[in-house]
């Protein structure tokens, strides 16, 4: 039930709303046309975006780990990743929780997604992008 309280917070929503949300979000540290693009026609499909931004990251810096796993998945990456200490516990716990949104709208068991919430869940991962970016610039040199 943590998880879902999470989720909640970073969309600004409850389970049970319709994704509206009163709070304005604050302006992003970079701006991803491919995301205004999406979220203007389809906030599902933002969100599904900025996860796959999320998700290379994540193969790109299992990848220079070396991790040792013959298919690597996502979790499998985050586990590592979580266990050699390569990112720290607050970045995994919002990778976490940003995985179990995208995979509850990935699934089609969110419904009623609005900008709002697409905004939201992109403000989330953006500490998440910029502390794989950080991570991946160690591994590569």
């Amino acid at each position: 039930m943590r998880r879902q309280r999470k989720a909640e917070e970073i969309l600004g929503t409850s389970a049970s709303s319709s994704g509206a949300s009163s709070t304005t979000p604050l302006v992003p540290p970079w701006t991803d046309d491919r995301f205004e693009q999406l979220v203007n026609v389809d906030p599902r499909s933002a969100i599904l975006y900025q996860w796959g931004l999320i998700e290379d990251r994540l193969h790109q810096a299992g990848y220079l780990a070396k991790m040792p796993f013959d298919r690597i998945t996502t979790g499998r990456i985050v586990e590592f990743l979580s266990a050699s200490n390569q990112l720290s516990d607050e970045v995994i716990a919002v990778i976490h929780d940003l995985r179990e949104i995208k995979n509850t709208i990935a699934h089609g068991l969110q419904s009623g997604l609005t900008r709002l919430d697409a905004v939201s869940f992109r403000d989330a991962s953006n500490p998440v992008l910029r502390a794989l970016d950080a991570r991946i610039g160690e591994l590569a040199k």
